[in-house]
């Protein structure tokens, strides 16, 4: 067994697309690898003609949270209020190209609205700024949320799903305010 690290998956899934076909190299991925052709353009290799998918493995679920100084309370308000001050938002992300900025670059293009990307080494690097409120928003996996969410360190505005999770009842989707 080998790992290949960095470049937001790029580094592992080239040495892995260069690899004979024999049956006995097994590739994990998350679902953001499916923009980084887009995200890294090296064309080093093709993720759809390279690979062949082999199981979903696990479902995450992902909320956007927000500093507890941050006026918003909602998707809704959190897209007007990105489209009226575009620099103003300070996006958190786990680095370029990972996850939680695919969610934002798809959050923007979805919406039209503008946010600055605050690119961290790692997501956990970006909760004490979000806790601080120098970020404003960062998506993070629901089972890391929910601690830090109960102990009222954070608010949840969003669940990246089609329906609730029964781990935050309370919390509307995305789709139910009208973003999918």
């Amino acid at each position: 067994m080998s790992h290949k690290l960095g470049g937001t998956m790029a580094v592992g899934m080239t040495y892995s697309a260069r690899q004979k076909p024999d049956g006995y190299t097994l590739v994990l991925v998350s679902t953001s690898y499916a923009a980084l052709p887009i995200i890294v353009k090296d064309g080093a290799h093709d993720p759809v003609k390279d690979f062949e998918p082999v199981s979903l493995l696990t479902k995450r679920y992902t909320v956007l949270c927000v500093a507890n100084n941050f006026p918003l309370k909602n998707l809704k308000e959190y897209v007007s209020y990105a489209k009226a001050k575009p620099a103003a938002v300070f996006f958190g992300t786990g680095g370029g190209g990972g996850g939680p900025h695919v969610q934002g670059l798809m959050l923007e293009s979805a919406t039209g609205a503008k946010v600055t990307y605050v690119h961290y080494k790692s997501l956990g690097a970006a909760y004490p700024n979000l806790m601080a409120g120098r970020v404003h928003i960062v998506p993070v996996i629901l089972g890391t949320a929910l601690p830090i969410l109960k102990a009222g360190k954070l608010r949840a505005i969003a669940l990246s799903s089609r329906e609730r999770n029964p781990a935050v009842p309370d919390l509307p989707t995305a789709v139910e305010q009208g973003r999918s």
